[in-house]
């Protein structure tokens, strides 16, 4: 995916959502089997000669359940530009920081860079816990855009919840239907007014 990128820069609308669909697929199979990847990139996408995105090297990979594992062991892992903020403390990774990756990743498949960029790794990973979300300012559908906003969210109570979410707001997008991220955004509105609720009794 990388090589496309460099060969062809940023992607039209139909071949990003292509492509992200089959991101997100194998995100979706990857957490059903209990594998955080940790380190989703471009250079980590396979193209098969179809067109067809495989996700590769599992090697930071790890298990999204920590019973019966030593917490020693985690260490910090991942590429800075695509390092969700909640990275920096290895307990706190699960399936949604790979859905921040996701988030990056469209960002550059559709601006041409990715969301954030720095003179060293360190201001990297601020940039990514501490600055502004940039904006999509390119053309793509609405719903798009603000998926991929969502996906870069600080907070990964703010994120989609899962691939299997993401899978279904690209579809609705491809179909030309934005009604799966207003439902999306409607059921976060309701879980924050919960915890807000929550928290102030």
């Amino acid at each position: 995916l990388s090589k496309l990128l460099a060969i062809e820069g940023p992607l039209e609308s139909e071949k990003l959502v292509s492509v992200a669909l089959g991101i997100v697929a194998g995100l979706r199979a990857a957490h059903l089997a209990g594998l955080v990847h940790r380190d989703l990139k471009p250079q980590n996408i396979l193209l098969t000669t179809d067109g067809v995105p495989k996700i590769a090297d599992f090697g930071m990979a790890r298990a999204a359940s920590f019973a019966g594992v030593d917490e020693s062991a985690f260490a910090v892992a991942g590429t800075p530009d695509y390092m969700a903020p909640e990275c920096v403390d290895p307990l706190a990774v699960d399936a949604r920081s790979d859905l921040y990756s996701l988030g990056c990743i469209l960002f550059e498949l559709a601006m041409g860079r990715p969301p954030f960029t720095a003179a060293t790794s360190f201001a990297v990973l601020e940039a990514h816990r501490n600055s502004e979300i940039p904006q999509v300012e390119c053309e793509l559908p609405s719903a798009l855009k603000a998926l991929i906003n969502s996906l870069l969210a600080k907070s990964p109570a703010d994120r989609p919840q899962s691939a299997a979410a993401v899978e279904r707001i690209l579809g609705e997008v491809r179909e030309g239907k934005e009604t799966a991220l207003a439902v999306f955004e409607a059921n976060m509105l309701a879980i924050s007014c919960l915890l807000y609720t929550s928290d102030a009794a």
